[in-house]
């Protein structure tokens, strides 16, 4: 019936010239096999294989001793490195920094090596990261070279392997160098190593905060008849082998001035107690802070393949008035278009787009807080135009109580006089809040506008340019979602609005907003504002 397995057996030679059995591999089956002889390192074993009958066979033998081989020397190999620390370079990288210089700095102890060799896995759970790292440091602590360790190592490598089956771990080094086992060379020699997660591997923001099990080999000089060392995982606590969190960018906001239209009475006197009967269309261009939605970042290599995304939902400016009063708004928005969809198959909320508005206002030691309902306007087909936040809003108090009764929204006036086309310059004044929209830059990027009521220039030479805000800071927060992969960057200067002594040219008789700025809806005096939602609705919406 013919032989279905094999035995191999290996030979030592003693003192005496004999030759003794020192292992036997059984039951073993196919064309080939590969074997371990790590713990026969610097000597010389033959090896003569035998042909067992197969099962159930009562006719068959097995076959004579096979032929012996000649004797075949085993190399030693050289010492493995011992890392002895390592740590990421930068230690609170950019998102560029991130995903092509991030880089694992590692110190190698009682090791001359003129190079190194690298590999690496990470992993998203800490839990995997253990089990492997346990069976590393079970295996590279053996010191005895029999089947012991040969056994704990097949562990290491069985438990691995499963894991990269089944996606719990992710080899960093490039696909052709895992075939080959050899690992990726690592810049540095002697007592130092590095290497630059991004060689022949796709960093994604995603892979922050996932843990880190690298190893280091020594490579054997040319010529000394060793082979390179073993691999020696470096196993550090799991809160020291965590990937850095990407430090978003600092928001670049910047002031502009935006023109706004207005259809205004005209007054005859800068008591505006008497219209004249008369009504003109004016631009104004206010002061605005705008500044781009923090790092965008289109996802590869996944089923979201070509998804863009923002690293963050979640952004804080605090408004300085320049009467010293101050107030913060938060704001949450949608990282990414939502999986929700319209009727005609767009998106039903967009990347960028506002999702909840909290205002926080100090008042005598005394924080207030408001949810901030969206002032919504149409045209005359009922479509959306315009969404916009009424910044304005402030606590009304029930009489000698600091219990707030209701917020309203507190404008401010803008005035001055138009000077028209016969020389006449009748006075105007306009109602205005500060207010928060989204808008689309010159990239057709999502972009946060704080229009403010502070005017850029006037309509009359000789005008007072009036100035309600002293300043705005801005900050890229850290995502609501609080997994610690991104660090907000709070923007290092506020920005300044401008100053009420500036020159101030002179508009055309018939004033247009200057070609460089933007043009919005007229603006009347704000609607009141609905109430607020209950707290609670924050964790829904923001969560």
């Amino acid at each position: 019936m013919g032989a279905d397995h094999y035995t191999l057996y290996a030979q030592r030679q003693n003192a005496d010239d004999t030759w003794k059995t020192v292992e036997t591999w059984e039951n073993i089956t196919g064309t080939q096999t590969e074997i371990d002889m790590e713990q026969y390192q610097g000597q010389e074993l033959r090896f003569y294989v035998i042909a067992n009958r197969a099962a159930g066979d009562t006719t068959g033998f097995d076959s004579p001793d096979g032929a012996l081989c000649d004797p075949q020397a085993v190399k030693s190999r050289v010492a493995a490195p011992t890392v002895s620390g390592a740590a990421f370079d930068p230690a609170a990288p950019s998102q560029a920094e991130f995903l092509n210089g991030e880089t694992l700095q590692m110190t190698v102890s009682g090791n001359t090596a003129s190079s190194y060799f690298f590999t690496g896995y990470l992993f998203k759970n800490v839990d995997d990261y253990k089990t492997i790292a346990a069976l590393a440091n079970d295996w590279q602590t053996t010191a005895d070279l029999g089947k012991e360790k040969a056994d704990k190592l097949a562990v290491l490598q069985t438990a691995l392997n499963e894991m990269l089956k089944n996606g719990d771990a992710i080899c960093i080094i490039p696909e052709s160098d895992r075939q080959s086992g050899g690992g990726t060379p690592a810049a540095g020699s002697g007592n130092s190593a590095a290497y630059n997660l991004s060689n022949g591997f796709t960093m994604k923001p995603e892979y922050s905060r996932y843990y880190l099990l690298p190893a280091l080999r020594a490579m054997a000089e040319t010529g000394s008849g060793m082979e390179s060392s073993n691999w020696y995982y470096y196993v550090g606590k799991p809160e020291d082998m965590q990937l850095p969190a990407i430090k978003l960018d600092a928001p670049d906001a910047g002031l502009t001035a935006v023109g706004v239209d207005y259809t205004v009475d005209l007054y005859a006197s800068d008591a505006y107690t008497s219209t004249t009967g008369k009504t003109d269309e004016i631009t104004l261009n206010r002061f605005a802070v705008q500044w781009q939605a923090a790092n965008r970042y289109p996802s590869t290599g996944t089923p979201d393949d070509g998804r863009v995304s923002n690293l963050t939902d979640y952004y804080k400016f605090t408004v300085t008035s320049a009467n010293g009063t101050a107030y913060t708004i938060e704001m949450w928005t949608y990282d990414a278009d939502s999986e929700e969809k319209k009727d005609d198959g767009t998106p039903e909320h967009l990347r960028g787009e506002i999702k909840t508005v909290k205002k926080t206002v100090t008042i005598d030691g005394n924080n207030y807080e408001k949810y901030l309902d969206p002032q919504i306007e149409k045209d005359a087909d009922g479509n959306v135009t315009r969404t916009w936040y009424d910044l304005s809003v402030m606590p009304v108090f029930q009489k000698d109580t600091t219990d707030v009764d209701h917020w309203e929204s507190k404008p401010e006036w803008l005035r001055g006089c138009v000077t028209q086309e016969d020389n006449a310059k009748p006075y105007y004044q306009v109602s205005v809040v500060a207010e928060l929209e989204v808008v689309e830059n010159d990239n057709g990027e999502p972009a946060y506008r704080v229009l403010l009521p502070d005017m850029a220039n006037v309509l009359t030479s000789g005008d007072a340019l009036q100035k309600f805000t002293t300043s705005i800071q801005v900050e890229t927060m850290a995502h609501s979602k609080a997994d610690g992969k991104t660090v907000g960057t709070p923007d290092a200067e506020a920005v300044k609005i401008g100053d009420e002594t500036q020159t101030v040219e002179l508009i055309a008789e018939e004033p247009t907003s200057d070609e460089n700025t933007e043009t919005t809806q007229p603006t009347e005096t704000p609607a009141e504002p609905q109430n607020a939602p209950q707290p609670m609705e924050l964790t829904d919406k923001a969560g």
